[in-house]
């Protein structure tokens, strides 16, 4: 029985000393942060490829559309910045007056269809 408490009292104190550890590597001032932005651009992100996601699960049809979106929104996350209501409301001008000219929606649509026709067989299939 002695020795049974030993052990475990010996194991306690190895515990104890690898939180000690632990907790000296952890940094000072707690959590890192991730800027504003960054966290932002990543929900934004999740948020994107979880509706594509769903709405291709619904219909397959959706996918070759969110190739063409996917440029759209990048563009979007790339040109608007949220620091102050009036900076968002210009951004959000510069990159419709920028990005949503029919140009540019016609080069996305086929820069779409090209790496479609790359990483699918959606142009292929007779389907």
């Amino acid at each position: 029985m002695k020795e049974e408490v030993d052990s475990l009292q010996h194991e306690k104190e190895q515990l104890q000393q690898k939180i000690s550890q632990y907790q000296t590597s952890l940094p000072i001032d707690g959590i890192p942060v991730i800027p504003t932005a960054r966290r932002s651009r990543e929900a934004s992100n999740a948020l994107f490829h979880a509706y594509v996601a769903d709405r291709t699960r619904k219909n397959w049809r959706f996918y070759p559309y969110s190739l063409i979106l996917k440029r759209i929104f990048d563009t979007f996350q790339n040109t608007v910045t949220c620091d102050s209501a009036e900076e968002f409301i210009r951004s959000l001008n510069e990159w419709k007056i920028n990005s949503l000219s029919l140009v540019q929606l016609r080069q996305a649509a086929s820069e779409a269809v090209v790496d479609m026709g790359q990483t699918t067989s959606l142009i292929t299939c007779k389907k």
